[in-house]
């Protein structure tokens, strides 16, 4: 699973209006402790950066952070999906007495272990025989609550200069895992089975979830099926839908690479001569020339509730763009 987002956040554990909009967002059932009755909760990973920072944020639908809540999001260097030496990992805890804390830290296998065994978690600047030399903690955490929903912010640099760091540039992926650990809400109850429960790796542990770093792909304006105002959409049906990628200053249109547009999972579709059912025109009569290009409807991955649709790109030079506009399902 691909995840990309774009923004810059301002830790302090509230997610403000528009803040986390350009973050890929994931969620999730959290496990709940047994000696909260078990169960599970909604939860929410959200995945962001910019030139400087990745950004992550997570939402559980609970009262308080109990004893404790503890997120921890794993970098995987090799991208193989298995736990190894030198993994890179950020974190956080907050409890009902405890402020929150920021966790920088990487894996390393403990004394005695086989090797790449990576069983120990330490935090970056840990000085221990056997051990790779400290570095330093970079990042920073925030945590929130408004009685409803548990709210954990942190930031991580891309190239903090640590060792123990990844070195992240744009347009990098890397593989990653997610780890979430509650635990109950009353913080006597801290030890034991009963008093906490894990929701590990919020993907099977053969397919990590992967983040693209970088800025994001640039935000353009689409307009399906250009003239109409509520844009009915029937996925399954014969013919096309028009999907109209409006130009601007920021944007030229004529600029898109055709066979990397996407609209709900599908390509632009062909004419019998194999080439792209699409063409130029001035669809917001703005003086700029638009592009106006056509997708089987039959090919479109749209879930029953849908009430908008993506569509994704590049441009000839291999810039990312998405653009969005809302639709309505007819049957």
């Amino acid at each position: 699973m691909l995840v990309r987002g774009k923004g810059t956040a301002v830790l302090d554990g509230v997610i403000s209006p528009g803040e986390w909009d350009g973050a890929a967002r994931l969620d999730f059932d959290a496990a709940l402790p047994p000696a909260d009755g078990g169960g599970t909760t909604p939860a929410s990973l959200l995945v962001m950066s910019d030139a400087v920072n990745l950004y992550v944020a997570v939402l559980v639908a609970r009262p308080s952070y109990g004893g404790a809540t503890n997120p921890s999001l794993e970098l995987d260097r090799d991208a193989d999906g298995e736990i190894a030496d030198g993994d890179d990992v950020i974190g956080a805890a907050v409890g009902l007495y405890q402020p929150v804390d920021f966790v920088d830290a990487y894996r390393w296998k403990c004394p005695g272990d086989p090797s790449g065994s990576a069983t120990c978690g330490l935090a970056d600047t840990a000085l221990l025989e056997g051990f790779p030399e400290p570095g330093t903690v970079d990042g920073a955490a925030a945590a929130g609550s408004d009685g409803t929903e548990v709210v954990m912010e942190l930031s991580h640099p891309l190239t903090s200069g640590d060792a123990r760091d990844m070195a992240l540039d744009r347009d990098d992926v890397v593989a990653f895992r997610f780890d979430l650990r509650l635990f109950a809400l009353d913080p006597i109850c801290n030890f034991g089975p009963t008093c906490y429960a894990d929701r590990s790796v919020v993907f099977p542990p053969e397919e990590p979830g992967l983040v693209e770093i970088g800025d994001g792909p640039a935000e353009i304006a689409i307009d399906v099926k250009p003239g109409s105002a509520e844009n009915p959409v029937q996925p399954g049906a014969s013919g096309t839908l028009p999907v109209a990628l409006l130009s601007n200053e920021a944007f030229d249109a004529r600029s898109a690479d055709a066979p990397t547009i996407r609209l709900g999972g599908a390509g632009i579709a062909r004419l019998p001569d194999g080439s792209f059912q699409a063409a130029l025109q001035d669809v917001d009569a703005d003086g700029d020339l638009d592009v106006v290009a056509h997708f089987t409807l039959a090919d479109l991955a749209l879930a029953s509730d849908a009430t908008d649709i993506v569509l994704t790109g590049r441009t000839l030079a291999g810039v990312p763009f998405r653009g969005r506009d809302a639709i309505r399902l007819v049957p």
